[in-house]
């Protein structure tokens, strides 16, 4: 018998234009994670973190994904300081071999001076 090792296929993004990010000033992170695979994945933690800003709502538990399911975090950001603010997006799974494993998506948002 053969095992074959099959990661889940995942698309970690954005689920709508974000908006404007100003220092100081809390904001929407509307992060979501999509099932693009053939097969359903049953997905552990999902965390955001970032140097610079301070986070809330940050982490959730995922769960079960069918083929074409998604599931959305919206987690609160406030930057401290302008330019690039660069989001790490860690989901955490367990592989066919019942070993925990990650998947890690960077993503960044621009922070502007407040008004």
């Amino acid at each position: 018998m053969l095992l074959v090792y099959a990661v889940p296929s995942l698309d970690i993004s954005f689920y709508r234009p974000i908006d404007p990010f100003f220092v100081g000033q809390p904001g929407l992170l509307p992060l979501q994670v999509v099932n693009v695979g053939r097969t359903s994945a049953i997905l552990g933690e999902m965390e955001v973190t970032a140097d610079g800003a301070d986070l809330s709502n940050n982490s959730t538990l995922v769960g079960l994904l069918d083929p074409g399911g998604y599931f959305t975090l919206d987690a609160m950001a406030v930057p401290m300081n302008p330019g690039p603010l660069d989001l790490t997006v860690t989901l955490h799974y367990i592989d066919d071999f019942n070993q925990r494993q990650i998947v890690i998506k960077e993503l960044s948002v621009e922070v502007m001076e407040a008004i």
